[in-house]
């Protein structure tokens, strides 16, 4: 059975195009500390192979020969 994400690209566009263009965008992580923000450094399309560990959270193993290809959205912590 694949891994499915609640994301995909189309939602995604879908869900900023309500917002001006010009509005700055960070990543919070809701299971971490509230008050740290990461910002994206860039995206790139991996292929890799999704699975999930002994708790339910997805993850994602890049690798040249994997099952599927997803897009990746890279952050770091903002200082």
């Amino acid at each position: 059975m694949p891994i499915e994400y609640a994301m995909t690209v189309g939602k995604l566009q879908d869900l900023l195009s309500k917002h001006p263009a010009d509005t700055n965008l960070v990543v919070y992580w809701e299971e971490g500390n509230p008050d740290q923000c990461f910002g994206i450094d860039g995206i790139s399309m991996d292929t890799g192979t999704p699975s999930r560990d002994s708790s339910g959270k997805a993850r994602f193993k890049v690798e040249r020969d994997g099952p599927a290809t997803r897009l990746c959205i890279n952050i770091s912590p903002e200082s």
